[in-house]
């Protein structure tokens, strides 16, 4: 990727990455900082989906030199119900899809099921998406602000 021609021409790049308590979704992250390193700006997904502590993220020392170094923004993606998340994997079905759905029916067609139907998991599957959408709209105004684009060579 030519980085330097296109940030010559205002063109900056954001690496997304999720991690979770799994040691591999840290290194596959500290893989693609050694590569990147400075050429792009980071956004970590702190997936909770297996539990709270991630310890190869919050204490590995190739970890904390990547926060030092790098001041990665970070998005906490809480623990969503299994039974959702069974539900949803199941039926091949997003959470837009099912909170956008009508009639029990999403925008493809696809029944959302008895499960994900009910009005009270529609609240919780919009709470948490609201929890992510919350995080994620300073950091995209930041990302996106003049002040954030690649600066032009002199």
């Amino acid at each position: 990727m030519p980085f330097e021609e296109l940030r010559c021409q205002g063109v900056g790049f954001v690496c997304l990455a999720s991690v979770t308590s799994s040691p591999d979704s840290v290194q596959s992250l500290l893989n693609w900082v050694t590569a990147l390193q400075d050429r792009v700006r980071y956004v970590v997904f702190r997936n909770l989906k297996d539990e709270d502590y991630l310890p190869d993220y919050d204490e590995s020392d190739g970890a904390l030199s990547f926060r030092e170094t790098f001041t990665p923004h970070h998005v906490v993606m809480p623990r969503l119900d299994e039974e959702y998340v069974t539900e949803l994997e199941r039926l091949d079905l997003t959470i837009a899809e099912v909170l956008d759905s009508s009639n029990g029916m999403s925008a493809r067609g696809r029944n959302i099921g008895p499960v994900i139907c009910q009005l009270m998991v529609s609240a919780r599957l919009r709470r948490f998406q609201h929890t992510i959408y919350d995080q994620l709209d300073p950091i995209r105004e930041l990302l996106s602000s003049r002040t954030n684009k690649p600066e032009s060579p002199p």
